[in-house]
């Protein structure tokens, strides 16, 4: 009987360490049975991976299940070195910023995040004078929106069936790149009418009247800077589609070769 208490203990540690924080069983496990179970290294590990296995099953039902388990972020900016709550994009060091927010941006798209979103910039409104707040605060809301904007981009890109793109320079052919095979759009429309009728990057260019012959659930995504410039003149059309605006700035991956604006050619490394 007394070969056994080993394995009690064992099994209620584990258990009370699951049952408190989730997991962490196979860590309290592991030690216990070591020293005093008696156990075969192979049978040790054997046990504990057993012990963990249910765990992690009703964990990943769960997370297959809710969907992302990430709920909250608060997003702060600081030196690395010091817990500063700075605004995004603030902390920077000989021209470069000290947070990587390229993969920042590019994590929460891989997890389809759609939570919380908190900015924390208490450090940086005490230095704000009372007289520009408000502005500030503005800003500090703008921020967020843009925040908002790029973790949605590829989820905005799922929700349509069929799109069609604007622009035909460096942001459509890197959408097409990252995305022209997973989300293809029927045509990309632009401007230039020296550029109707030819192709880019695979999909044929039109003349942006052609766009009134679309169907209404159909997308217009904006491949250009000039978003509000384009937005107006696609309302100017009284067209019923829904508009978005595209951005190519945190792409799961980037294609430095630029095209010439006006050779229409690729430019050299």
């Amino acid at each position: 009987m007394a070969s056994k208490w080993p394995a009690r203990i064992a099994g209620g540690a584990a258990g009370l360490a699951n049952g408190l924080f989730g997991g962490g069983g196979g860590m309290v496990f592991l030690p216990i049975l070591s020293r005093w179970g008696n156990l075969k290294s192979r049978q040790l590990y054997a046990t504990c991976v057993a012990v963990i296995f249910p765990v992690c099953a009703v964990s990943a039902a769960m997370y297959l299940w809710r969907g992302s388990r990430i709920k909250a972020v608060i997003v702060r900016d600081n030196d690395g070195d010091k817990d500063n709550a700075l605004l995004p994009f603030t902390s920077v060091n000989a021209g470069v910023s000290q947070t990587d927010w390229l993969n920042f941006f590019r994590g929460l798209r891989a997890v389809d995040f759609d939570g919380i979103l908190i900015l924390d910039f208490s450090d940086s409104i005490c230095a704000v004078p009372l007289q520009m707040r408000e502005r500030f605060l503005k800003y500090a809301y703008d921020m967020g929106q843009y925040f908002k904007w790029q973790i949605s981009m590829e989820r905005m890109l799922r929700k349509y069936e069929k799109r069609v793109l604007f622009g035909a320079g460096n942001m459509c052919r890197a959408y097409m790149k990252c995305y022209g095979e997973k989300y293809r759009p029927l045509y990309t429309c632009d401007n230039n009418k020296a550029l109707w009728g030819t192709e880019f990057e695979g999909i044929e260019i039109k003349d942006p009247e052609e766009l009134r012959n679309l169907p209404s659930d159909c997308a217009i995504l904006i491949c250009n800077l000039y978003y509000k410039e384009i937005r107006e003149q696609l309302l100017r059309m009284n067209l019923e589609n829904p508009i978005e605006y595209f951005n190519d700035q945190y792409m799961p991956s980037f294609h430095f070769r630029r095209i010439d604006a006006k050779t229409r050619k690729v430019k050299s490394e």
